[in-house]
């Protein structure tokens, strides 16, 4: 994972190895530089305007210089500057450039249990394996049922020998230059499913709640819209690394870059389901995420393009994922459909006895074998409780459903069986959501630098705070300036 680092060393002054005379002249010279060094590192550098304040500034450095101060705490900032930068810290310069072609030629063991194999054709398990971290030249590939396996060397990271390590399954390795990539840019550590990595990625400070953004950004245009984002995204503890990396997503959003080679095949969305029943996916929602897409691949931080990516649901199909979440053993956190307390179970006895164990649909969510046994033990929670489970294999059967899902209809007796409450439905049926999978370098699908990412192209994950979070579901945010219409990266 990335480190913490300072600012830039050309915008920091060098501790004084001795005292030393200061001239007039040091000064000036001082105060130029520190002038044409902010212009460069941002032409739009809150440091910049300052120094164009001309006199004022000018003094105020001398005197700060002279004194012993920092040079760039003399700047007078001025009234009219509305993107005050905190104390110490500077706007990023966007110095990311798009990545070469082709893989580098060096991997990196990524895999704990890389084993060892014997070699062709039967690439059966033998001892030992190639240790996690080792960097290896893949000396020769061979391809069986499917599979990729490799034939490696190295250095030995315990010895220090080089040694021929032999064959093991190329999915062990990973390009050593996206693995650095991984490890300048991202801020959390990954391993475990959603709600492990959801955990891991509130470690630090900076992830963001769905809630947080909606209500700082959500409603603003154009350049309200962007310095509301800088704001929000400059109170985290980004790296330089990390905010040069915004920069660049940041100026990309509104003038999208070329795109060549791989970045080109890694920048398609594989869209499906765009209409549905006469309504369509919004057309900023596709447009902000294809742009988005096309700069993490101009940027290298995808490793292919996305595996699937959906917009509209039927309601139908959303009361179908709706019903079986509630029948899910998963569902047990805040969500009004749980099947954990004594008043959901009795409304669901209720619903199934009601119905004969089916929807207005006519899936069969309960048999009537155990339809039977609910209204023979109607009242009694207890016995409820106990035919849980058999009601849970009985929904299995109609469809699996273990991430939480909206609705596809409004009123009660639409919805039935589902005991979910109110009448809200899933932005999904009206083209206000897609599900979009990307092949992120990052180990965690959580990593707050995905959100600020997201931020400058106005959208965000809206469902991360759930009981099983989605590190797919994007909806709109806002409108940041974008390219004009029509105007899209040249692939």
């Amino acid at each position: 994972m990335a480190q913490q680092t300072s600012l830039p060393d050309e915008l920091v002054d060098e501790p004084a190895q001795e005292e030393q005379d200061v001239t007039w002249w040091d000064t000036l010279g001082r105060v130029a530089e520190v002038a044409q060094k902010a212009d460069e590192y941002n032409p739009n550098s809150w440091l910049r305007d300052a120094a164009a304040e001309g006199a004022v500034a000018f003094v105020d450095s001398v005197s700060s210089y002279v004194g012993g101060q920092d040079t760039e705490a003399g700047l007078d900032v001025g009234e009219e500057q509305t993107l005050d930068a905190p104390e110490n810290e500077q706007a990023p310069e966007n110095t990311v450039e798009a990545p070469g072609e082709g893989d580098s030629g060096r991997w990196i063991v990524t895999d704990p249990k890389a084993f060892i194999r014997t070699g062709p054709p039967q690439m059966k398990r033998a001892d030992g394996s190639v240790p996690e971290g080792a960097e290896v030249e893949i000396v020769e590939s061979h391809e069986r049922n499917g599979h990729t396996y490799s034939k490696v060397e190295g250095i030995d990271p315990d010895s220090g020998q080089h040694r021929e390590w032999g064959w093991t399954a190329h999915s062990n390795l990973t390009d050593a230059t996206l693995a650095e990539r991984s490890e300048k840019y991202a801020t959390v550590e990954g391993g475990g499913g959603n709600n492990t990595q959801l955990a891991k990625s509130r470690e630090g400070g900076n992830a963001y709640t769905p809630s947080e953004l909606y209500e700082q950004l959500n409603g603003l245009e154009g350049q309200a819209y962007l310095d509301a984002a800088d704001e929000t995204i400059r109170a985290k503890a980004f790296t330089e690394d990390q905010r040069a990396l915004l920069a660049a997503a940041r100026d990309f959003a509104k003038s999208p870059k070329p795109l060549s080679g791989a970045a080109q095949a890694n920048s398609t969305i594989a869209w499906s389901k765009l209409s549905m029943d006469g309504t369509t996916v919004d057309a900023k929602l596709k447009q902000r995420m294809d742009r988005m897409q096309q700069f993490i691949a101009w940027a290298g931080l995808v490793t292919g393009p996305t595996t699937r990516a959906s917009g509209m649901r039927s309601p139908k199909t959303a009361h179908k994922l709706s019903t079986a979440w509630m029948f899910s053993e998963n569902n047990t956190g805040r969500s009004s459909s749980k099947l954990t307390t004594k008043e959901n179970r009795a409304e669901l006895a209720r619903k199934l006895i009601d119905g004969d164990g089916r929807d207005g649909d006519q899936n069969q969510w309960v048999s009537a074998a155990n339809v039977a046994k609910v209204k023979a033990a109607q009242g009694d929670d207890t016995t409820i409780e106990a035919l849980i489970p058999a009601l849970r294999a009985d929904a299995a059967k109609v469809h699996v459903q273990n991430a939480v899902a909206a609705e596809g209809y409004e009123t009660e007796e639409e919805r039935s069986p589902n005991i979910l409450n109110g009448s809200g439905v899933s932005n999904h049926l009206k083209g206000l959501a897609v599900d979009v999978f990307q092949q992120w370098i990052f180990p965690n699908l959580f990593d707050p630098m995905i959100d600020s990412i997201a931020v400058y192209f106005g959208v965000y994950r809206s469902c991360k705070d759930l009981v099983t979070p989605e590190h797919w579901h994007y909806e709109l945010l806002g409108t940041p300036p974008g390219p004009k219409e029509g105007e899209e990266a040249v692939i």
